[in-house]
């Protein structure tokens, strides 16, 4: 379960950076980092047509359902890895990842600070 919210939040945080983008000019470096991630999803699940989807995602600024269940299956991977062990098995896939992950846990450990704050103010 636990790993099923994150990839979600992580997806979730791909989707806002592409939806960020500018109509015109160049793609700022979030948004490239978030085209990164769902291309390597794309190469490591073998998707058909991968090159379609990720097309979708650069040019329509938003995940198809395709690409979303491309990146949770790749986060869903790396996950199992890392639970057995191999603490590089992310980099051996998709170093991009880096900065998506840490700003999800980063909200997660803000989301938690604010409920032990809750808990512990007076009432």
């Amino acid at each position: 379960m636990e790993h099923t919210q994150r990839a979600d939040r992580v997806v979730a945080e791909i989707e806002r950076r592409l939806g960020e983008a500018p109509e015109e000019g160049t793609l700022p470096a979030a948004q490239v980092e978030a085209l990164d991630v769902v291309y390597h999803a794309l190469v490591f699940e073998r998707h058909p047509r991968g090159m379609e989807v990720w097309r979708e995602a650069l040019w329509q600024r938003r995940l198809s359902s395709e690409a979303r269940a491309a990146v949770a299956g790749m986060l869903g991977h790396l996950a199992d890895a890392v639970a057995r062990g191999e603490k590089g098995a992310a980099s051996e896939v998709c170093n991009c990842l880096e900065s998506f992950v840490g700003a999800v846990l980063q909200e997660g450990q803000e989301a938690r600070a604010g409920v032990a704050g809750r808990a512990e103010a007076p009432l």
